[in-house]
């Protein structure tokens, strides 16, 4: 669940950030980031995919699975976008503030970026998956093979009760 938490966090910052900009902006030259409404429309898709996520892991739902497959998608489309835009942006705003705000935007959006992508590799093989028949994710170090025989238990060793036995003297 701390990904999908993250994803509500990150849009939830995105929305402050981008009002605090849009407020702080004037007379300073425009900024693509806040013009085209990025913080706006990216801080969206990041707060519906990580609701739709908690959602479909909550109740597995095909829809549900889905709908947060599909969000999910638009989140690492509307992050790879926004980082760019932040990019460029950064490389244009010479006004110090603003460009602290794009830093840390840019930190976000890259790990929004990460998290999406993420979640939507789970979500496609939670997809694949057959009807009813739980995903179990195992790394690929590990066989699947667990129909191994165990060996046959041998039953412990019988152990004396006596703690010293002395040497038979040759006196």
């Amino acid at each position: 669940r701390l990904p999908q938490t993250v994803q509500i966090l990150i849009g939830l910052i995105h929305l402050g950030f981008g009002s605090v900009l849009l407020m702080v902006r004037r007379g300073h030259a425009g900024m693509l980031f806040i013009e085209g409404g990025v913080p706006f429309w990216g801080g969206a898709c990041f707060v519906i995919s990580g609701s739709l996520s908690v959602a479909a892991e909550k109740s597995h739902t095909s829809c549900l699975v889905r709908s947060s497959l599909g969000t999910n998608i638009l989140s690492a489309m509307a992050a790879f976008a926004g980082t760019a835009i932040l990019l460029m942006d950064f490389g244009v705003t010479n006004w110090d503030v603003g460009r602290g705000y794009l830093a840390v935007l840019t930190i976000f959006t890259i790990l929004e970026f990460f998290i999406a992508v993420i979640a939507t590799h789970f979500g496609c093989q939670a997809t694949r998956a057959q009807a009813n028949t739980p995903v179990i994710f195992l790394p690929s170090a590990f066989s699947t093979d667990f129909n191994i025989p165990s060996p046959a238990a041998s039953p412990p060793p019988a152990y004396d009760n006596v703690a010293y036995m002395p040497k038979e003297s040759s006196e």
